[in-house]
Parts: structure tokens; C-alpha cells; sequence
């Protein structure tokens, strides 16, 4: 049996239902929906959401609904979904954990297609993953996002947990083996973002990943609520984590030009959001001319990007009024 999951924080109810009526209108019926309330008590929906998930309870018993106490963060939450998988129905019945985040949706053939997938491709298969649709809710536009353009086939069938590590090309739009799930110790709760991104690169490492070449959900962009990636600060965090998680693996499979591309990413990133913990800035490109010493062009320009941002957050914290008189002069004189 599949366990299908919707994790829940500060959404209106009527974007919860039509999560819910996703997995309600599926054309694979051996499933139990599990519904995971994470939303804090000051949340001014909490209760119309508890109200709206107990009427499906009660009009379909193949659904249960749990309301956290208090905010404990996506991470748990997944995982408390995975405990309740591994423990309900004798221990551990349902073999398979479909997740969806409560502001997206599943078209009617999802889970068909996907444990269709899971029956041909083997016990060492833990994940299959699919393209999905991006529906834009306040224009209405709709595009097909096709994970061919994220990532090589070649590349993502030769090693996925490398071509993972260039890039995260898969949402959450997937089917787990429950076992698998289990094996590597669940979602990481001390990431606060881009704990898909970690648990695909640690079920990588040791299982299989199965591609369906087909849009089986819809992913919603809106301006409602909040999404757990959108904390910039967050994002850098989640990254940092991801990098320091994965690093002593990538030397010891001598990808060294990975892990260092990685490195690189990672110090844009705070560059590009202008983040002041310069320390973390100089390390990670300690440890990227580490890896490629030779490479003085291309570490002498990043040591230079790093410099001159500090400098220049220096000049304008400490003395605004000089630091923008020489940006105008300088701009005047590039003119």
C-alpha cells in the first residue's frame, strides 16, 4: 500500500482541499492519506484547517489527520509521517510514501504511473521521479517543466548522486520505498531548506533512481503562505550544509573538480545575496584552492570578488556618506 503524504503549514483550507482532492481522485485506489498539520497555534486558519481535514476524515477513512503542537519544521514533519509508516498496520505496511507539499497537486494517473514503475525496476530502486507542470495562479500560465532540460539523460543514468550534486532536478513530486527512507535515517531536521536536496543526495549514495519521462503533478507558484527555499539566508544555510554533508565522499571518490564547483556555487551565492559572514566566505574558497591550486586566475579573481565586497561593506557601514561619494565618482569617471 502507498502512503500518500500532504504536509501542511499556514495554507488556507481551500488550497489544502485541493491537495487533498488529488489524492482523493486518483485512479490507483490502494492508498491512505496522511495529513500533517505543522502550522503554529497563532496560525489564524489553524482551526478551519483542522475543521476542513477531520470532514474528509469523516467522509473517507482511507484518510488520518495529525495536528502537531507547535511548528516543528518540514523535516519533521516528513518524518513524522515516515514513523507513522513504519509503525501502523503491524509495522510498516505501507512499502511505498508519496509526498506533496498542500499548494500543489497530482494529476489522476500519478501513483499509477509510478508504482507501475516500482514493480519493473527492482528492489535496489528507491526513487522514481517525473516531470511535473509549474502553474503560474496569479497569471494563469502553465509550462512544462522537463527534467531532460535540468539534466543530462546520459548523465543522470551514468551516476545519479553526481548529477545530483551539480544540480537538484528533482522536486517533490516523487515515490520512496519506505525502507529506503528508512535506512538513511529520514529527512535531516536541522535543515531548515533544501532538505529534498539532501535526502536525494543520501538515498542516492546507496539506491536506485527511476525516471517517468511524463508531467504526472502540478506545481503552484502563488504569492500565499510562505515556502521553506525562499528564505535566502535559509537557502545559503541548507547549501552550506549540503556541501559540508557531501564533501569528505566527493574526495574520497576523487571528484575533487565537483566538490569544488560546489564550493564555488556556494561563495556566488552569499556574494549575490551580499552576505556579511565573511569568515564562511574565505573558508569555503580555502578549501576550493585547496582541492585546485594551480588554478591561480581563477582563485585570484574570487579572492579578489570576496575583498572587494567586504571593503566596500565596510566603507558604506562605516562611513556612508564617503563610500556613495566615491561610487559616483568612480561611476563618472568608467563613463
Amino acid at each position: 500500500m502507498i502512503l500518500a503524504v500532504i504536509t501542511t503549514y499556514k495554507r488556507p483550507p481551500e488550497m489544502l482541499e485541493r491537495a487533498i482532492k488529488s489524492v482523493v481522485n486518483q485512479t490507483y485506489k490502494d492508498w491512505h492519506l496522511l495529513i500533517v498539520d505543522d502550522s503554529p497555534q497563532d496560525y489564524i486558519l489553524r482551526n478551519d484547517v483542522k475543521c476542513l481535514a477531520e470532514k474528509w476524515c469523516a467522509v473517507d477513512e482511507r484518510i488520518t489527520y495529525i495536528q502537531h503542537d507547535k511548528n516543528y519544521g518540514v523535516s519533521h514533519a516528513r518524518n513524522t509521517a515516515l514513523n507513522f509508516a513504519l509503525n501502523t498496520e503491524g509495522g510498516g505496511g505501507y512499502e511505498f510514501i508519496a509526498y506533496l507539499d498542500d499548494d500543489d497537486e497530482w494529476l489522476p494517473e500519478k501513483l499509477a504511473e509510478q508504482i507501475s514503475c516500482f514493480n519493473s525496476a527492482g528492489e535496489n530502486a528507491a526513487v522514481v521521479y517525473c516531470d511535473i507542470y509549474f502553474v503560474n495562479d496569479l497569471t494563469g500560465e502553465i509550462k512544462y517543466q522537463d527534467v531532460n532540460t535540468l539534466m543530462t539523460r546520459q548523465d543522470r543514468e551514468k551516476n545519479t548522486y553526481l548529477a545530483l550534486c551539480r544540480r537538484n532536478f528533482i522536486y517533490m513530486t516523487t515515490m520512496v520505498r519506505t525502507k529506503c527512507l528508512a535506512k538513511i535515517g529520514g529527512f535531516d531536521e536541522k535543515m531548515k531548506a533544501l532538505e529534498d536536496w539532501d535526502i536525494w543526495l543520501r538515498i542516492a549514495r546507496h539506491y536506485k533512481f527511476v525516471y517517468i519521462d511524463k508531467a504526472l503533478a502540478k506545481v503552484h507558484s502563488h504569492n500565499y503562505g510562505e515556502r521553506v527555499n525562499s528564505n535566502m539566508q535559509n537557502f545559503i544555510l541548507g547549501s552550506e550544509h549540503v556541501i559540508n554533508k557531501n564533501a569528505d565522499y566527493l574526495v574520497s571518490i576523487n571528484e575533487l573538480d565537483l566538490y569544488r564547483k560546489m564550493l564555488i556555487g556556494l561563495i556566488n551565492l552569499m556574494l549575490m545575496e551580499k552576505n556579511k559572514n565573511y569568515i564562511k566566505q574565505f573558508n569555503a574558497w580555502f578549501k576550493a584552492v585547496k582541492l585546485k591550486p594551480f588554478k591561480l586566475a581563477e582563485n585570484s579573481f574570487l579572492f579578489y570578488r570576496i575583498t572587494d565586497r567586504m571593503c566596500k561593506n565596510f566603507l558604506k557601514d562605516s562611513s556612508p556618506k564617503l563610500f556613495y561619494w566615491l561610487k559616483h565618482k568612480l561611476k563618472g569617471a568608467n563613463n
